[in-house]
C-alpha cells in the first residue's frame, strides 16, 4: 500500500507544521486537535488572544492534469497569503494562518479548521478558496459548489456549498467575515485556462501602503463580505500567473490603500468587478466573459461617490488644453482614484487617473506627478476620449481609448493597435 504523504500547514509565524494523515475514524478526533494546536499555536512566539487577528483560511485544488493550472492555482493561493500578511503587519495584527492545498484540501481539514475556529469578538475572518466549482440550481442558484475532491477524476463528489461554509464561518461571530471563492459557477464546472500570461497586468509602482485605508477596509468595517469570481453559468479563468479575480482583487486593494484618498468594500470589489471583465475579454480574437458577483453587508464608512458616472460623463473631458496644467506638478493631496493606465510595453508602465481628470505617474523620489489629462476624442465614432501624456513640457504622446477600455495608438502600416488598457 502506498504510504501517503504528510500534510503540511502555516502555524501562527509561518513556519511549516506537519501531520501524519489520518488513517482511521479512531485517529481522526486525536490529530484534528493536534492539527488545529499546531496550525495556530504552532509559531515560536505566543501571541496573547486579546490583541485583533485575522484568520486566514486558504484552500487551493491545486490536483489537477493541467500544468497551467497547477502553477496558476498555486500562484494565487501564494499571492493572497501574501497580500493579506502584508495587510496584518500594516495594521499590527496577529496572524493565524491554515493554508492548504493538493491532497490537503479536503472536507476533513476544512470542517475541523471551522469547527477548531475561535476567533474573538474583534477578529477577522478571511476565507479563500481556488479550485473547481459547478453551479447546483436546485442547491443554491447564486453560489457556487465547491470541489474539495482529491483528484481531477472526481470533481463531482465532494462537493460543498460556499453559503453552507460562509454559514457555519457567521455562526463563529467574528466582527469581519470575508468569504472569497474563485471557482467556475456554471453547469458544467470546470475553472479553465486562458492564457500563460495575464495581458495588461501590472505591478504597482507603489510600495508603501496607506494605514488609513486599510484601518477603513478592514478595522473599521463590521459585517460580512462575499464574493465569487463569476456569476451563475459563468466559468472562470486562471492563467500560470494566477486567477484573473484573484490578481484583479489584488490589484486594486492595492491601489486603493497606496494611493486613494478613500477604501470601502463596495468600491473594491466593484473595481475588481470591473477589472476582472477587462482582463478577461483583451483578446480580440478570443474574448472570454467572466462577471464576478458578491455582496456587501457592513457597518462602517461608505461614501457615496458616483465615481464610475462621473469618469463616463463626457461633459467633464477637458476639450483643450487646461489653464493650469503644469507638467510635472506635484499632486500635494490625496484623491480617489478612478482609473489607472497600464501600457504592455515598458515594462507594463502605469498612470493614475484622478477626479479632475488629471492624468498621473508615480516617481519614487517625489510622489505623484500630474503628466497629462483626458481630453475629448479626435474620432468619436471609434474612441470613448483620448488620453495625453507629455514626456517633456513641448512635448507629448496622444492615444485614443476605446469603448472596451483598450488604449489605442495609430500604426500606419497595420492600423490601430491596442497598446494599453483602462482599468477602473
Amino acid at each position: 500500500m502506498r504510504k501517503q504523504p504528510a500534510a503540511k500547514c502555516f502555524s501562527e509565524n509561518g513556519n511549516e507544521s506537519t501531520i501524519a494523515r489520518p488513517k482511521s475514524c479512531k485517529l481522526r478526533t486525536a490529530l484534528s486537535l493536534l492539527f488545529i494546536f499546531s496550525l495556530f499555536y504552532g509559531g515560536l512566539v505566543f501571541m496573547p488572544l486579546k490583541a485583533q487577528t485575522i484568520h486566514l483560511i486558504v484552500f487551493a485544488n491545486t490536483n489537477d492534469p493541467s500544468l497551467v493550472l497547477q502553477k496558476g492555482m498555486a500562484e494565487t493561493r501564494d499571492n493572497i497569503k501574501t497580500e493579506i500578511t502584508e495587510v496584518a503587519n500594516a495594521l499590527n495584527l496577529n496572524i493565524r494562518e491554515a493554508v492548504l492545498s493538493g491532497d490537503d484540501s479536503n472536507v476533513f481539514y476544512l470542517w475541523n479548521i471551522i469547527e477548531n475556529l475561535d476567533p474573538s469578538a474583534d477578529d477577522i475572518v478571511f476565507f479563500f478558496y481556488i479550485g473547481h466549482g459547478i453551479n447546483k440550481p436546485e442547491i443554491d442558484s447564486k453560489w457556487p459548489q465547491l470541489s474539495f475532491a482529491k483528484n481531477n477524476h472526481d470533481q463531482s463528489k465532494q462537493l460543498i456549498s460556499f453559503s453552507e461554509i460562509i454559514k457555519k464561518l457567521e455562526a463563529k461571530h467574528p466582527r469581519l467575515l470575508i468569504g472569497i471563492a474563485e471557482a467556475c459557477n456554471a453547469l458544467d464546472g470546470r475553472i479553465e485556462y486562458y492564457e500563460d500570461q495575464i495581458l495588461g497586468l501590472a505591478s504597482l509602482g507603489y510600495t508603501q501602503r496607506d494605514k488609513e485605508r486599510l484601518k477603513e477596509l478592514y478595522l473599521l468595517s463590521e459585517g460580512t463580505v462575499l464574493s465569487s469570481s463569476s456569476e451563475p453559468g459563468q466559468k472562470s479563468y486562471v492563467s500560470s500567473q494566477g486567477g484573473y479575480f484573484s490578481s484583479a482583487f489584488i490589484d486594486a486593494q492595492k491601489d486603493l490603500t497606496s494611493i486613494s484618498d478613500y477604501a470601502d468594500w463596495t468600491t473594491l470589489l466593484e473595481k475588481t468587478k470591473l477589472r476582472t471583465q477587462t482582463l478577461t475579454r483583451l483578446k480580440t480574437k478570443n474574448p472570454r466573459r467572466q462577471i464576478p458577483q458578491y455582496i456587501v453587508n457592513v457597518k462602517g464608512r461608505q461614501r457615496d461617490f458616483k465615481w464610475k458616472e462621473n469618469f463616463a460623463n463626457k461633459e467633464n473631458i477637458y476639450t483643450q488644453q487646461p489653464n493650469n496644467f503644469t507638467f510635472q506638478h506635484q499632486v500635494q493631496t490625496q484623491q480617489f482614484l478612478v482609473a489607472k493606465f497600464v501600457f504592455f510595453a515598458d515594462h507594463g508602465k502605469v498612470y493614475y487617473v484622478m477626479p479632475d481628470n488629471y492624468v498621473t505617474e508615480y516617481n519614487p523620489y517625489s510622489g505623484l506627478q500630474v503628466v497629462g489629462y483626458r481630453i475629448a476624442a479626435l474620432q468619436p465614432q471609434i474612441f470613448q476620449y483620448d488620453l495625453i501624456s507629455y514626456y517633456n513640457p513641448y512635448q507629448f504622446n496622444r492615444w485614443g481609448v476605446d469603448y472596451q477600455g483598450r488604449i489605442m495608438k495609430w500604426d500606419q502600416w497595420v492600423g490601430w493597435v491596442m497598446v494599453g488598457v483602462v482599468y477602473y
